[in-house]
């Protein structure tokens, strides 16, 4: 059914047909068009046809945008984790080549990386990926690994974290968790890719089991 209306402006002239509500079928205005998207309800158009808009349409768009603003919010987090962890490892790197007592051109010429990207990895402005990661901690006689675990240490601190004690983890465990970490994971968020459903349902109620973590 075509319904047109006559308006005023004063010549009178023809108005455009006015859009179907995508659920009922019916025709609602172009405005009412936009905000109905498919959202059922009894609003009547001023041309007495049924639309399909909700009463509740404007109080969704507000949840709609929920979603968003804590997309955005963990963007932000993971943005800052990631920047947090460049530092710590930055740190790390600069004790172990001040402790072996080599400059920047040494190590660039024995791991083959450039002495301006070393230096960008001590300061923090960027993160090495692990298999350069690896040639630098053989100059310095250790696994890539243990830069990472010994750079969680710092992470976990930087978060008021306790350090968690190596001596009562699988080693495998303690790497694991390092690398992840690695990745730009808070600790925080590490617990709750460790958590199980019994452990989510104890913080629930206020009872955190730290063995689950440690």
């Amino acid at each position: 059914m075509r319904i047109k209306v006559m308006r005023k402006r004063g010549i009178p002239g023809r108005r455009r047909p006015l859009a179907s509500c995508s659920v009922t079928g019916s025709r609602g205005t172009e405005s009412e068009k936009s905000s109905c998207s498919g959202l059922q309800c009894s609003t009547t158009t001023r041309a007495g046809a049924r639309c399909g808009r909700s009463k509740q349409a404007s109080s969704l768009r507000i949840v709609r945008r929920e979603p968003e603003m804590r997309e955005g919010e963990l963007v932000r987090i993971q943005r800052q984790t990631v920047k947090d962890y460049r530092l710590a490892l930055g740190l790390e790197l600069r004790k172990r080549r001040t402790a072996a007592n080599i400059g920047f051109a040494e190590l660039s010429m024995r791991t083959r990386i450039p002495a301006e990207t070393l230096r960008s990895y001590e300061k923090g402005s960027h993160q090495p990926q692990l298999i350069r990661l690896s040639e630098i901690g053989r100059v310095y006689g250790v696994s890539a690994f243990e830069i990472l675990v010994a750079t969680a240490e710092y992470i976990y601190r930087a978060n008021g974290e306790m350090v968690p004690d190596h001596r009562s983890v699988h080693a495998d465990k303690t790497v694991l968790r390092a690398v992840i970490l690695y990745t730009g994971v808070t600790p925080e968020q590490l617990r709750s890719i460790e958590s199980t459903p019994a452990t989510f349902s104890s913080e629930e109620h206020g009872e955190v089991r730290r063995n689950d973590w440690e």
